[in-house]
């Protein structure tokens, strides 16, 4: 079998034409738009100083052990009943 060369290609480029792709105005094309709501700002806002706060106060724990050493830590049990009652009802400190 003897293969030619690109006689028959060239023939139906001919045929059909070689077209150049079209160019695309920019009106056929819409851009993508987003707008932020004032709340969504504030929450963005709020996320970021929260990731910038450590996740551990380290001098509250360091207080805290040292008064567990010496014995003087005190647990106020009213307290910690109000704020569970707080947390099952709802209401926020």
């Amino acid at each position: 079998m003897k293969i030619g060369g690109f006689s028959n290609i060239q023939k139906v480029m001919n045929a059909y034409g070689a077209s150049k792709p079209q160019e695309t105005s920019k009106s056929q094309f819409k851009e993508d738009k987003i707008e932020i709501s004032q709340a969504g700002r504030e929450y963005q806002l709020a996320m970021e100083a929260a990731r910038k706060l450590p996740d551990i106060r380290q001098e509250k724990v360091e207080a805290i052990r040292l008064e567990l050493e010496s014995g003087t830590y005190k647990v106020d049990a009213d307290k910690i009943a109000r704020g569970i009652l707080k947390g099952a009802i709802g209401e926020e400190e």
